[in-house]
């Protein structure tokens, strides 16, 4: 260990002008090695005023440059910027041919090779607005024994903006799909738009809401042999009837003749030994069905009327 330590301090001399040949040699490498590299561009476009592109403008380009290692490795870090000034071009057709726009940031010393793609076909055309209606469009299906109804949009109008040869085509603009599946109640929620290529909103436009109505599959279903209950001083020669419900399906699915009773509702002082209750009433003497769900209500009972004596 000693010999070794030894060695490595023997001659310094000889040792620091070898390191000094070897860094010379590596910084003339990187100094006049000539290398080529690709690079993403970003484009700044300037347009006339009141004229906008029919299809949306690229953000950037990219570019192959040569130069040697070292000024190569400056521009990695440069912030590179082509400016695109078409403020003087009229509408209709116009090609871009990037070569001949300057590039910004890009050392003295680096050499532009080429741009892919070299050039860009624009239509240009002038800028219009108008209204167009909004259209709600549902993907999936509702859950089990659920209804969906119309779904509400607020606004139903917006302002859009864009070429006049595409926005005097449009008449309605529809929204991204909404989800309905598996809704069970009435929902609120934000919606986007799926608006065309190039075509904006106006500024200034907050969020489309959509209201959607759900509601449950309303059934009907008969119920034979239910009860009839009355007070135990009075009789009646029929004891059961058949009731015709009609509410939701889920809620008519848990029901069986056993959780409800059609109920003789007598006067609270009667002053007769007979009666005829009726269904149908909804105060005094009646038939009246107890025992039902919220939401469900009676459509007929069979048989309408019932008569009951006092025993």
């Amino acid at each position: 260990m000693i010999q070794w330590i030894q060695g490595l301090f023997a001659l310094p001399g000889y040792k620091l002008l070898a390191f000094a040949i070897a860094l010379s040699g590596w910084l003339y490498v990187q100094g006049s090695e000539t290398v080529e590299h690709k690079y993403r561009i970003g484009l700044a476009w300037k347009l006339p005023a009141g004229v906008v592109t029919t299809e949306p403008l690229p953000g950037s380009v990219l570019a192959t440059v040569t130069g040697s290692r070292n000024a190569v490795r400056q521009a990695d870090g440069a912030n590179l910027m082509m400016a695109i000034d078409l403020s003087e071009q009229g509408t209709g057709a116009a090609t871009v041919e990037f070569s001949t726009f300057e590039l910004t940031g890009l050392p003295p010393n680096v050499t532009i090779l080429g741009h892919a793609p070299s050039s860009l076909n624009l239509q240009l055309d002038e800028s219009d607005t108008r209204k167009v209606a909004l259209k709600a469009v549902t993907v999936g299906e509702p859950a089990p024994e659920y209804l969906v109804g119309a779904v509400q949009l607020t606004p139903g109008v917006v302002s859009i903006q864009g070429p006049r040869v595409l926005v005097e085509q449009l008449l309605e603009v529809s929204t991204k799909p909404i989800d309905i599946s598996t809704l069970t109640a009435p929902t609120d929620f934000s919606v986007e738009l799926a608006l065309p290529r190039s075509i904006t909103l106006v500024e200034g436009q907050g969020a489309v809401a959509a209201h959607i109505d759900v509601s449950p599959l309303v059934e009907r279903h008969g119920f034979s042999g239910v009860e009839i209950a009355l007070n135990p001083d009075w009789r009646t020669k029929v004891s059961g009837a058949t009731v015709m419900l009609e509410g939701p399906a889920t809620a008519l699915k848990t029901l069986s003749e056993g959780d409800m009773l059609v109920k003789v509702v007598l006067p609270d002082e009667p002053d007769a030994r007979r009666y005829e209750a009726s269904f149908g009433p909804t105060e005094g003497l009646r038939l009246h069905v107890v025992g039902l769900p919220v939401g469900v209500r009676v459509v007929s009972c069979d048989p309408p009327t019932v008569e009951v004596t006092h025993r």
